[in-house]
């Protein structure tokens, strides 16, 4: 009975490290997906900056040299009637607000962070039947090694 306990103990103590150590790989594993996908977040939004900065210069250069004053009247008022509506639609859609929802959805930076999320899940929740399974072999290996203890324990008990 001695021998019984003895190895239930074992099996116990042995199923309790496995699913532990399981445990630790995979929160390793998450927390190294998650710094990977914050990094890319982080170079999207330095693109995102870039595009803003870039946009805006443009935008004050176009104006400028359009209001800038030839002969004494400003460049935008001696252009014909269609190219004024042109200035006031450009105007318009370089406007920041304007500017804010181009970058944020359409610009360089939406694209990096499509790839990252992609990424992250394509890693993090991968498809393929290696690892598809997540932290649950652990799990399951720490709950058979508390049951199997608490079976060793009764035996050990009952054994006295």
């Amino acid at each position: 009975m001695v021998a019984i306990v003895a190895v239930l103990h074992t099996l116990a103590l042995i199923a309790q490290v496995g699913g532990g150590v399981l445990l630790v790989v995979e929160a390793i594993r998450t927390r190294r997906n998650i710094s990977t996908f914050q990094d890319a977040l982080v170079e999207a939004e330095g693109v995102r900056e870039e595009q803003r900065s870039a946009i805006g210069a443009a935008r004050e250069k176009t104006l400028s040299r359009l209001h800038a004053p030839v002969a004494g009247v400003p460049r935008s008022a001696m252009l014909p009637s269609g190219f004024q509506s042109l200035l006031n639609s450009y105007t318009q859609f370089t406007s920041p607000d304007t500017v804010e929802k181009l970058v944020s959805d359409h610009g360089p930076a939406a694209a990096i962070e499509r790839r990252a999320l992609l990424a992250f899940l394509d890693s993090q929740f991968p498809a393929t039947p290696r690892r598809s399974h997540g932290p649950w072999p652990g799990v399951v290996l720490l709950f058979a090694g508390i049951l199997v203890a608490y079976v060793a324990n009764m035996l050990s008990t009952l054994a006295l």
